[in-house]
């Protein structure tokens, strides 16, 4: 492994931070100013109402005190009692007040602050007509005369079309800025559902894909490292080994002592069930010096190779490590207590000294 591969990659894995970091909490402060928005929205619109109902309310006791006016000029012409004049005289100082408010309270209104004015006019000309009404029948005039002329039923009946008109225009704002309200929330919310499950379906995707390359880049690292401390491992197990097999050779050992050690070795440590080591002698041949696991007729028997002449031969010549199988069944017997059996591989590994090949190990 390259020591230099950086395990994750660093941008990458800012990006990854950044995406699953800081989109979040935009996302979320999009969302607050999205809401506090809505909700300033909805409180403007819930004072607009509120006003719409106050304006109401001013114009129907506006209304009320000019039937009280009404009412009480009329109770006292019929009677002539002054007691009749009571809601007159208790509306009159009231009704100016009452229009004026209203007027203050529509004044963004043209349409409804003209209305308004020429309600508060012709509520004058009414006042004036019913002072001398009333002054005519204190003084035993001829009331019925002035009454009969309509002045004051016509000024009455513009004043109550002009009160009607004025409810049913705040009457249609009300309506309007109700719905105007729902629908605008209704859209806002609509637009914050679809804006959060856009941007968190985004988010989920794209962070799912980098989340999943950042797992697979730390899953090439760690397999990378695995293979590492395997030949690592690997390399410490052959030093072991190598330290293992010189110590067995330390001391004045005979060509066959040292043949035996090195069997023994091999089948401790590769399993191993027969073997043999062939030294090169004098004519350049290979004979068998030790055995492991031979019969003892197999072990009585000499075996001896020319330099070229069978596969001892032939991996001494060629100086590599040689594998034969399948073998035969014939090619040779592992016996034991129980039994015996063909083996399933040969491997001949030669052995060479200052670039000299002296022996085989079969």
């Amino acid at each position: 492994m390259n020591k230099t591969d950086p395990v994750v990659d660093p941008r990458a894995f800012e990006r990854l931070l950044s995406r699953n970091v800081k989109l979040p909490l935009l996302g979320g402060l999009f969302g607050a100013v999205l809401f506090v928005s809505l909700i300033a929205y909805l409180l403007s619109v819930i004072g607009w109402v509120e006003h719409t109902d106050r304006v109401t309310h001013n114009v129907s006791e506006a209304q009320r005190l000019s039937v009280d006016l009404e009412t009480g000029m009329r109770g006292f012409v019929i009677t002539g009692e002054e007691s009749f004049l009571s809601p007159y005289d208790s509306a009159q100082p009231q009704i100016a007040k009452s229009l004026a408010l209203v007027r203050e309270m529509v004044k963004d209104n043209p349409a409804q602050a003209e209305r308004i004015d020429r309600i508060t006019t012709l509520q004058t000309a009414w006042n004036q007509y019913a002072s001398e009404v009333i002054a005519l029948r204190r003084s035993g005039g001829d009331y019925l005369s002035a009454m009969r002329r309509g002045q004051g039923k016509r000024l009455t009946d513009a004043m109550r079309a002009d009160y009607a008109e004025v409810m049913n225009v705040e009457q249609q704002l009300r309506f309007e800025r109700n719905r105007q309200a729902n629908n605008t929330s209704l859209g806002v919310i609509g637009v914050f559902l679809l804006f959060t499950l856009t941007a968190t379906g985004l988010l989920a995707y794209f962070g799912r894909r980098q989340l999943v390359r950042l797992s697979e880049d730390y899953g090439r690292t760690l397999a990378r490292q695995e293979a590492a401390a395997t030949t690592l491992a690997e390399q410490a197990w052959v030093r072991s080994r190598q330290t293992e097999l010189a110590g067995r050779l330390v001391g004045e050992l005979g060509l066959r002592e040292a043949g035996v050690q090195v069997l023994d070795f091999f089948a401790r440590h590769v399993d191993s069930t027969v073997g043999a080591v062939y030294v090169r002698d004098n004519a350049g041949g290979f004979g068998r010096i030790a055995s492991y696991g031979f019969s003892p007729e197999a072990e009585a028997a000499p075996q001896v190779f020319g330099a070229n002449h069978g596969l001892v031969g032939q991996a001494a010549r060629e100086r590599r490590l040689m594998r034969a199988e399948p073998l035969s069944a014939d090619y040779l017997k592992v016996n034991s207590g129980l039994g015996s059996m063909a083996p399933k591989a040969v491997l001949l590994l030669p052995v060479a000294a200052d670039g000299h090949v002296n022996g085989v190990v079969e």
